[in-house]
């Protein structure tokens, strides 16, 4: 189990680190832990259907609820459009999806900030 970490923790681990390596060696050392977290979330991703937000889930279920007669032409059809993920790598959905909610924050703290006397 790992204890909680402060800043000053933080602050002497990156001093550490900068000791052991050096300066020159800092970026270097961030490609690979960034070429290492890519890849393991690609692994980890791998097989596993998109990821289905909310609204979309909420869609599908009622679609589901409703009964739909199979006709011939609708029998071979293609998938509907709303089918397809919005986005397709699931990496980039999770960056979008963190984006949004700083800005939702953001958005919040301004609206209580204006509310303040």
């Amino acid at each position: 189990m790992i204890p909680n970490i402060g800043f000053p923790e933080l602050i002497l681990i990156l001093v550490i680190i900068v000791v052991i390596l050096g300066p020159g060696r800092l970026p270097e050392l961030g490609k690979a832990i960034g070429k290492m977290v890519r890849a393991y979330r690609k692994e980890a991703n791998d097989g596993l259907p998109p990821p289905v937000s909310r609204r979309e889930r909420r869609r599908l279920e009622r679609e589901r609820a409703k009964p739909h007669p199979v006709s011939e032409t609708t029998a071979g059809a293609a998938p509907p459009p709303g089918a397809e993920p919005a986005v397709k790598d699931p990496g980039r959905r999770g960056l979008f999806t963190a984006v949004f909610k700083v800005f939702q924050l953001l958005f919040k703290i301004w609206r209580w900030k204006r509310r303040l006397p």
